[in-house]
């Protein structure tokens, strides 16, 4: 999303963006919308500060924000595993907790 139109930083407009929290985190839903005169923003339907949204997120369109909105992500402030080691521990962490929810009751 990298070809984006520039925009001016000190003139938030309405829309609807992508974001990550943290450095690389998973992309969460956000968006800036005009009521009763002012700016809101909001992440993951959370308020938040329009400015971090419009320096922060890159535009989308509809479809992609209704995807990130149905689905956050459980943490959206742990970095996503960029490591084959990090993967292997997200998906035996995923594993346990499989196994919590389907262990038999004794």
């Amino acid at each position: 999303m990298r070809d984006q139109p520039s925009r001016r930083i000190d003139q938030p407009e309405p829309g609807l963006f992508r974001m990550r929290l943290v450095k690389n985190g998973p992309f969460v839903a956000a968006r800036i919308e005009r009521k009763l005169g002012h700016l809101v923003a909001t992440v993951n339907g959370v308020p938040a500060d329009v400015d971090t949204v419009w320096t922060s997120g890159d535009f989308i369109d509809e479809t992609m924000w209704n995807i990130l909105a149905a689905e956050p992500p459980a943490d959206p402030y742990r970095p996503l595993p960029i490591s084959m080691r990090g993967i292997a521990d997200r998906m035996r962490e995923q594993d346990e907790r499989d196994w919590w929810h389907t262990r038999p009751i004794a």
